[in-house]
């Protein structure tokens, strides 16, 4: 039962992490001016899930009493449906942004 609560407990932290780096990821995105800095922000973006899955706090000695085995479905899991939570409002308000700008664009032309 612990390491259900140690992988949902640490999903919940790794969603709201990188849940508000990806916020500052779309406010630095739509200052973005050219290549480089578009280039920039999706280099950040991708390495998202390397911080999930593949960061020292997985192997570093704080989990070592934690069968990550049992933990790592529920952490899994949990993160999913955090960050799912909190990156769905900006991502839905940009796809309609998108959609408005298009349909504008197919008017005029």
């Amino acid at each position: 039962m612990g390491d259900a609560v140690v992988g949902a407990a640490l999903g919940i932290l790794m969603a709201i992490i990188s849940g508000v780096a990806l916020l500052f990821l779309f406010r630095a995105a739509e200052r973005a001016r050219g290549v480089k800095d578009t280039a920039s922000v999706f280099s950040a973006l991708l390495s998202i899930p390397t911080f999930w899955f593949g960061g020292p706090w997985l192997t570093g000695s704080l989990l070592h009493s934690v069968d990550t085995g049992r933990a790592v479905p529920f952490y899994t899991i949990t993160l999913a449906v955090c960050f799912g939570a909190i990156a769905a409002g900006p991502l839905l308000k940009e796809i309609g942004d998108l959609s408005k700008r298009t349909g504008a664009a197919r008017r005029r032309s």
